[in-house]
């Protein structure tokens, strides 16, 4: 059972299905991303291979396969979806130039957004909201982990009520440690639930949890779901896109 400070939500829990691996890097989370305009999550360093490094680490980083991530902007990580390559934002959504939704390291997530004004910011980015289908094998990352960051629950690896900047949203992948489970996916458990394009009759489904969701596992978990009113925009809802490349 949830324990959400003010906010009474429904859980609606899912066995992700995680498809091939044709987009996967050998190589561990950590060194797998693209500078963004020369600047990296604080913890790493852009190296002169235009790769973000952990600091003081010395592995070499050559990227992903060429034929999934040549096709995908820098704002956006590779993911392998049922042995198809899609492209997931880094970071959740926030509000860029013309109303279009960015995907950007330090900014503020979109907020208070319902569900159509999700989908729009991502068709104005030349982008679309991502599918549950595609939201869940991004967040589990190729071997079907149970968070982000691993099978295990960490209570102060992301931000949740009580762990994080107790009960505020953070900037977009602040928090270094809420990182997988592809290299260079931020925030896909805790701070804003992020609406997918999954909907049912009258609801539409958002995932990861939030800054509001205290130490609840499965809420917090790849698997956990809200069915949310898509006509409602909430301080704790926002989203992020993808692309097929």
């Amino acid at each position: 059972m949830r324990r959400a400070r003010g906010w009474p939500l429904v859980v609606l829990v899912v066995v992700p299905a995680i498809g091939g691996i044709s987009c996967v890097s050998d190589r561990g989370p950590l060194c797998a991303f693209s500078c963004d305009d020369g600047i990296c999550p604080e913890g790493f360093e852009c190296r002169a291979d235009a790769y973000c490094h952990v600091v003081g680490t010395e592995e070499p980083c050559e990227g992903f396969p060429e034929s999934c991530s040549s096709s995908c902007p820098q704002d956006m990580a590779p993911v392998s979806v049922a042995a198809s390559c899609v492209c997931v934002d880094r970071f959740e959504a926030s509000q860029g130039d013309g109303g279009a939704a960015a995907s950007r390291y330090g900014a503020g997530p979109w907020v208070n957004v319902t569900w159509e004004g999700a989908k729009t910011a991502c068709e104005l980015a030349g982008k679309r909201l991502c599918a549950e289908e595609e939201w869940l094998p991004a967040c589990a990352g190729p071997s079907g982990s149970a968070y982000p960051y691993g099978d295990d629950y960490d209570p102060g690896a992301c931000n949740v009520y009580g762990t994080g900047e107790q009960g505020t949203v953070v900037p977009a992948g602040s928090m270094v440690t809420c990182a997988g489970g592809y290299p260079g996916l931020f925030d896909m458990s805790g701070n804003v639930w992020e609406w997918t394009s999954t909907c049912t009759t009258n609801a539409c489904r958002a995932r990861g949890g939030s800054f509001n969701v205290a130490d609840d596992e499965s809420d917090l978990s790849c698997a956990g779901a809200w069915e949310a009113d898509p006509a409602d925009g909430q301080q704790f809802l926002g989203f992020r896109c993808c692309l097929t490349p």
